[in-house]
């Protein structure tokens, strides 16, 4: 899907540069980027949350239902192109 998006544009001197991205890593570089002040407390929200509120339990439940050869096929991109020159 994205190749064919990328492809239908007109930009020039077209990069593409992907990455793997491991879970565990992942959640290191978002750990130490947002910061432990601002995470313990969301973290602490979510925990309440989850023992309060059914509908919450289930939303995560039905996200965490996914097949586990899925994290293999996880990662990002950047594309990088140069408008053409009028």
């Amino acid at each position: 899907m994205w190749i064919d998006l990328w492809n239908s544009t007109a930009l020039e001197e077209r990069v593409i540069q992907s990455r793997e991205m491991g879970a565990k890593q992942e959640l290191q570089d978002r750990i130490k980027w947002i910061g432990w002040r601002s995470i313990l407390p969301a973290w602490g929200r979510m925990i309440k949350l989850l023992l309060t509120n059914r509908n919450s339990r289930e939303s995560v439940k039905t996200q965490l239902d996914y097949p586990k050869e899925a994290a293999a096929l996880l990662g990002y991109g950047l594309f990088v192109g140069r408008k053409p020159q009028a």
